[in-house]
């Protein structure tokens, strides 16, 4: 009897312990039909859905050159060459090189057309002049309310030798250059000991003292005054544009005297 109920206890936990394991193995076959097969579904839905923007898109091999280029805002514009120069570097065709330079040279157009029209705005609204501007300081208006024309010919006599007039030209520019550098000859011959500088901005060698200065090679004439007196040396602005000999002389009186106060104390 102990023999039967022993043998009956032990075929009883085998079928306890083996059908799990057969349920599960169908659980498995069937696996859509479990929990973690829906969340790989799911998953794979999400997949389908992904935004196009998360594409890798292919970059463009060959600049174009929109037909609207005129009506491009200053950014889009920016964007356009930006692209177009990154192009021509990865792919430099021919064709490439062309539009870029054909881009390029549509940008010095609108750059000396700016300049163009700067100089005649300048011309016909001088109190547009930043130097004008300058000359609105309580300094400068005294100066100017005071300075008789004994005052002036007093301090060019005395200081004449310190001051240089510096003229930061284009020599591309040959009309303009002309007209300014004529001013600049009467001046010579009114104020004899008033030292003269000539400068190029297309010349290299230049470049550092440009930058220093923040001149802007599109804006010319430039003229500038510069003052060696007590080992030192300063820079300052007389005028932007063509510009007369009476503007240029009244602005150095009032800048270079302004200067030669400030050493001296």
């Amino acid at each position: 009897m102990w023999v039967v109920v022993y043998t009956m206890t032990k075929i009883f936990l085998i079928a306890i312990i083996f059908i799990p394991f057969s349920l599960w193995g169908n659980f498995y076959k069937n696996q859509l039909e479990g929990w973690f097969a829906y969340k790989e579904a799911v998953k794979e839905e999400e997949k389908q859905d992904e935004p196009d923007d998360k594409k890798i898109k292919q970059k463009k091999t060959t600049v174009e050159i929109p037909k609207n280029l005129q009506e491009l805002s200053a950014k889009e514009f920016e964007a356009l060459i930006t692209e177009a120069k990154e192009i021509a570097t990865v792919h430099p065709t021919k064709d490439n090189v062309r539009k870029l330079i054909i881009l390029n040279n549509y940008v010095q157009d609108r750059a000396d057309a700016l300049s163009n029209t700067w100089t005649e705005v300048m011309l016909e609204n001088p109190e547009l002049d930043i130097s004008i501007n300058i000359g609105k300081s309580k300094f400068a208006k005294n100066a100017f309310g005071a300075a008789s024309k004994e005052e002036k010919e007093n301090f060019f006599n005395r200081y004449e030798k310190y001051l240089t007039i510096v003229l930061f030209y284009d020599s591309t520019k040959k009309e303009i250059t002309q007209a300014q550098d004529t001013i600049f000859e009467i001046i010579k011959y009114t104020n004899t000991n008033l030292k003269q500088l000539k400068i190029d901005t297309r010349n290299p060698s230049v470049e550092n003292l440009l930058n220093t200065l923040k001149i802007n090679k599109d804006l010319t004439p430039d003229i500038w005054l510069m003052v060696d007196i007590n080992k030192s040396q300063k820079w300052k602005r007389l005028s932007i544009g063509l510009s007369t000999k009476e503007r240029i002389m009244d602005q150095l009186y009032v800048m270079g005297k302004q200067i030669i106060e400030e050493t001296n104390k």
